[in-house]
């Protein structure tokens, strides 16, 4: 079990965690830790003000806000489900030379894609139009490009959302179902009046003589503190979908991008919730190298 895992990276994280088996949020927090720092750099997670802020390190009277521990667990977790895709040094050259808001973005979007049995392929920028965009997902005959953006600006207005999937839109080519993941501030969730009606009508509109695009998905972070001194908390990844009819490479099953979204929690004290929570493969290999009972491996 685990044998493409490199085993220096078996070593380093059985060796960090072993004395500390029965703390589970520092158990996968330091794997997680670690599998960011052997894919990509230390300094991705190190203490520079990039890292700080991507990572939302917010020191407390009691240790770490949650925020540090959730979104290094979410990253690393992600990397590692994401080892074995073809491409996977590209997806890591990005998080470490690119803006890591935009470039998480585009980790989750190819991990929707993943998680539905898509064997992901990532591409090198190109600067050539209909042929840079960001990851190609396959399951069997079935093939999607996808592009992946993130708007970063303050205020909402309908014409930047517009202009940046037209923009997106010719990055794509035109030889199969194509998607964009459009990424958007949780500022606007919580300013913008009947937002999610907004871009509904956006992307519509865009639809309307782009039938290249099959579908626009958009998405937003949504951070939800459980406790005051923001010990304990969660991270949601919610996403919304709009299809285009009209597509000229038409896809009936859209199952996958149905009700997408992920929550990553660090208050593990309902064993229940917990199951739930590390069902994938990085918590596995995680448990292997450093069990419950402590008889670490």
């Amino acid at each position: 079990m685990f044998e493409d895992v490199p085993p220096f990276l078996n070593w380093a994280v059985s060796t960090l965690i072993r004395k500390e088996h029965r703390n589970r949020d520092f158990k996968y927090a330091a794997a997680a830790t670690m599998v960011i720092a052997y894919y990509l750099d230390k300094n991705t997670v190190g203490m520079t003000r990039k890292g700080m802020e991507f990572f939302r390190f917010r020191p407390t009277d009691i240790g770490v806000s949650f925020h540090f521990f959730v979104k290094t667990v979410q990253v690393g977790e992600t990397i590692f489900l994401l080892r074995n895709c073809d491409g996977f040094s590209e997806l890591c050259q990005k998080l470490q030379q690119g803006d890591l808001d935009a470039q998480f973005l585009e980790l989750m979007a190819a991990r929707t894609f993943f998680n539905a049995g898509f064997a992901i392929v990532a591409h090198a920028q190109t600067m050539v139009k209909r042929q840079d965009y960001d990851f190609s997902a396959l399951r069997g005959t079935e093939v999607f490009n996808v592009e992946v953006t993130r708007i970063g600006v303050r205020d909402f207005s309908s014409k930047t959302v517009m202009n940046r999937l037209c923009k997106k839109h010719s990055q794509l080519p035109d030889t199969a179902p194509a998607i964009i993941f459009c990424g958007y501030p949780e500022a606007w969730q919580k300013e913008v009046p009947f937002l999610e009606m907004q871009l509904r009508h956006v992307a519509l509109d865009f639809f309307r003589n782009k039938r290249r695009i099959n579908a626009v998905v958009f998405t937003h972070e949504e951070w939800r503190p459980y406790s005051e001194d923001n010990r304990h908390g969660a991270l949601a990844i919610v996403d919304f979908s709009v299809f285009n009819k009209r597509a000229k490479h038409p896809f009936s099953n859209w199952y996958f991008l149905h009700n997408i979204g992920y929550k990553y929690d660090s208050d593990w004290r309902d064993p229940e919730k917990a199951k739930i929570l590390r069902r994938s493969e990085f918590y596995r290999w995680v448990d292997t190298l450093a069990p419950a009972d402590g008889s670490a491996q």
